[in-house]
């Protein structure tokens, strides 16, 4: 039979069940877990086999093989590249913002936030009302350690997409920088309650209930969380909260054995908190190649065991670490956000 036509608004496909593939594609990205971004992916590529030219297809495929990366899960092993759906997305459509934003979202899993910033920033400039790259240049400025533009972008993003699981973490993460920890709070229960499957919304809650020194309502959100971008982080904070009960003199006993194997920077953190400085220094220092949680971390939060640390000689060569990690020069930003420069 003949098939239907997509909508004219700018879909890029003639073939209206590719548009509604694609459209539930995006969809399926929003939450962020792992099966609704493998089911965003099977979508994407059921729209791309019925019009192999639809760009905005090719550029979702790209997106969603990114997060799979970025959130530390496999990519299916017959996929394609997300570097090569991306760029089929711009070969097939220069101007379309969701390409750019492709090559962004993989410039930044690549570590290359510099070139990540330009592209977002193209995409922005093509389509004003991404909701994605307005929240990519939020977490990258923290990243880079600009924490008002960061707030400013996750604004825009979670009014453009007031649903949207990532946003309203961004969000959540600029208003803790900023110490406004009731904001805080109320934005990462928002997170759970738009995304309940989504571990960063229960994650964010404890470390806000942390900085507030609400130790004893740590341990519920975070025992036996897992929260794939950020390594040990809910482990460490459940020693963090025993630890500060303890020393508040609560009949807790000494905390009960965390493994935070493999994250070096968990690790240090807990050795800080316990009083063992110098074991703490030497991991801290030992630390090549930062994480998203260790580096925001370290950047902004738990002040009462990191400004020392931050406040020491120590502190120059693990932040040219931590800004050599994502890409950047070796000097601090002066906080302007790049121009896109072709």
């Amino acid at each position: 039979g003949v098939r239907e036509r997509a909508p004219e608004d700018g879909a890029g496909t003639d073939d209206l069940d590719a548009y509604r593939l694609y459209v539930q594609g995006r969809g399926l990205l929003g939450p962020r877990t792992e099966p609704s971004m493998r089911r965003a992916l099977g979508v994407f590529q059921r729209a791309v086999e019925l019009d192999p030219d639809y760009a905005a297809a090719w550029a979702g495929m790209a997106d969603a093989l990114t997060y799979l990366q970025t959130f530390g899960y496999p990519l299916p092993d017959a996929s394609v590249a997300p570097g090569e759906a991306a760029r089929r997305a711009l070969e097939l459509d220069a101007d379309l913002a969701e390409a750019h934003f492709a090559l962004a979202n993989l410039a930044h899993a690549g570590r290359r936030n510099p070139e990540a910033l330009e592209r977002a920033a193209r995409s922005v400039e093509l389509r004003p009302s991404y909701a994605d790259a307005h929240n990519l240049m939020s977490w990258i400025h923290n990243l880079d350690g600009r924490p008002d533009l960061s707030i400013l972008r996750a604004g825009r993003a979670s009014e453009l997409d007031p649903l949207g699981a990532a946003p309203l973490s961004n969000l959540a993460i600029g208003q803790l920088i900023r110490s406004e920890f009731d904001a805080a709070l109320g934005t990462a229960r928002r997170v759970q309650s738009v995304a309940p499957d989504y571990t960063t919304g229960p994650f964010l809650q404890a470390l806000v209930l942390y900085h507030q020194g609400r130790f004893q309502e740590v341990d519920p959100l975070v025992e036996g969380l897992t929260v794939p971008w950020a390594d040990e982080a809910p482990g460490a904070l459940l020693a963090l909260a025993r630890i500060a009960r303890e020393n508040a003199g609560a009949p807790e006993g000494p905390p009960g054995d965390v493994d935070l194997q493999g994250d070096d920077f968990s690790q240090a953190l807990v050795r800080l908190a316990q009083g063992a400085r110098a074991q703490a220094l030497e991991r801290l220092a030992g630390i090549q190649s930062w994480s998203y949680w260790g580096t925001l971390a370290m950047r902004y939060f738990f002040p009462e065991l990191l400004d020392p640390v931050r406040e020491s000689a120590a502190w120059t060569p693990i932040l040219a670490r931590i800004r050599a990690s994502w890409g950047n020069p070796a000097e601090e930003g002066a906080g302007a956000e790049p121009t896109w420069s072709g």
